[in-house]
């Protein structure tokens, strides 16, 4: 065993206000984005005081798994230099423990950067004299990503010299003489919504298709995650409105007020167009109607999305998760590497709630699953569920995770979780055992990384109280309409 090799993080959403590694007041106004926020600094103390004391033979490389900057809810400039601040707060002054290149998997909120290397790959293809056509997905092992200018610049600003290479939608790991495979994905394309347009194509063709590949769901859905979540970063105005909208979904009142006032709206536009439409009690009937549709429809979605707060993943995300591994991950391990590998393990984030578990498949071997978890505070209720976890893996792929911090319970910071990942193996065993004691002889780092985080979950807390509550007032005062 040689130490730690590959370290795992995702979900930064670096440039919004309510992100953990974004330098806010406690008014929300952006402080110095060149600068690491105090998660992030103290973060990156704790992680390279490990890295020295787990040195491998090679410096580690940083997977980044998705939603690193984000580009749908905040400005564009206000992301890159977010994240280069806690690129810098990572690496610190010892960028030599860090592999210069590193591997990026875009996510549904940086989505854009996907496109963008798919435009410049079919440039190049051009000018080489090719037939262009841009890339549908990429082929899962390293270096066999597409390159980004824009993530390559920022990384050197911050201190890794080296290259970024996209990988989409999934890249893996793999160990033939061990038959041990690492593979990864962001997660969105585990929920419906990512996927609506092949949906939409299969509820129009009248033929529900089973067995898309990852380049079929990637490239089928592009144009649609572009469209839905990368655009709002463009338009600041927006931003602020939408990001209260999606975080009072998971609010029961903020929930049901939204969709009383769309009730509202819509009645108040349907009642001049229907027979005795101006009657009071048409209108009440007709409000109360709408109601319930929306709570049938629209009212069950957050219905089921706060009850996964009480959980690590819904009903519908077990069924998403179990779909796309013994689907479209699975048709691609088999169509490149011939097998699914014996020892196979799936790391994922999008959900912001990091936990470790084992998924038993229709048929194959068991595959051990792990959510590197999130930056940013979806919720006001503090419940210990969100929080973040840095994924470490050995050069024999053996996976294991530091649950580094999470929201607070009744005030109190949560403490340190050191747990095996991979199938349980005695080197795996023993990687994680070194891994618990060289945690342990720094615990002032790590509980002063968890206390941190406590302070500045609590801020975010406070502003997303305040937004909730300031788009509420602003809607009553409009007559409830949207």
């Amino acid at each position: 065993m040689g130490g730690i090799r590959y370290l795992v993080v995702s979900d930064m959403h670096a440039g919004a206000e309510l992100s953990l590694a974004t330098p806010v007041d406690r008014d929300g106004v952006l402080t110095d984005a060149d600068t690491p926020s105090p998660v992030a600094a103290s973060f990156g103390v704790a992680v390279r005081a490990l890295m020295e004391r787990q040195k491998s033979a090679a410096s580690a490389q940083v997977i980044l798994l998705g939603d690193i900057m984000d580009l749908a809810f905040c400005d564009r400039k206000d992301a890159a230099r977010c994240y280069v601040g806690w690129l810098k707060g990572l690496i610190g002054d010892a960028p030599g423990l860090f592999a210069p290149d590193t591997v990026f998997l875009p996510g549904n909120h940086d989505h854009s950067l996907w496109t963008a290397a798919r435009m410049a790959a079919e440039v190049a293809t051009l000018e080489a004299g090719g037939a262009g056509g841009m890339a549908l997905a990429t082929p899962l092992p390293p270096g066999k990503g597409l390159p980004s200018a824009l993530v390559t610049a920022l990384n050197r600003r911050a201190g890794l010299a080296g290259s970024a290479r996209l990988h989409y939608p999934n890249f893996a790991l793999h160990d033939v003489t061990l038959g041990r495979c690492v593979a990864f994905h962001h997660g969105h394309f585990l929920e419906t919504t990512y996927r609506a347009m092949s949906l939409l194509h299969d509820m129009l063709t009248g033929v529900a298709r089973l067995h898309l590949t990852a380049a079929e769901i990637a490239d089928e859905n592009a144009n649609w995650i572009d469209f839905g979540w990368s655009s709002f970063g463009q338009t600041s105005s927006l931003s602020r409105d939408v990001v209260t909208l999606y975080s009072g979904l998971s609010v029961s009142s903020e929930a049901h007020h939204l969709r009383q006032r769309m009730a509202r709206s819509l009645s108040a536009a349907l009642a001049p167009k229907l027979p005795i439409g101006g009657h009071d009690r048409m209108k009440a009937l007709l409000r109360q109607a709408i109601l319930a549709a929306l709570d049938a429809s629209f009212g069950a979605f957050s219905d089921e999305e706060r009850a996964s707060i009480a959980k690590v993943l819904s009903e519908s995300g077990v069924a998403g998760l179990r779909a796309y591994v013994d689907g479209s991950l699975a048709q691609q391990l088999r169509a490149e590497l011939g097998h699914i590998p014996p020892n196979l393990t799936f790391i994922f984030g999008h959900t912001h709630k990091p936990f470790v578990d084992a998924l038993v498949p229709e048929r194959g071997p068991v595959i051990q699953l792990c959510n590197t978890g999130g930056w940013y505070l979806d919720s006001p209720r503090l419940n210990g569920r969100e929080g973040v976890s840095l994924v470490v893996m050995d050069d024999a792929l053996n996976v294991v995770s530091l649950r580094c911090f999470a929201t607070p319970i009744n005030g109190m910071a949560a403490g340190m979780e050191v747990r095996l990942v991979s199938a349980p193996s005695p080197d795996g065993q023993i990687f994680a055992a070194k891994l618990e004691a060289d945690v342990a002889a720094d615990a002032a780092l790590w509980a002063d990384l968890s206390q941190v985080a406590a302070r500045e979950y609590h801020k975010r807390q406070n502003l997303l109280l305040a937004m909730l509550s300031k788009a509420d007032h602003a809607a009553h005062v409009a007559g409830g309409v949207i």
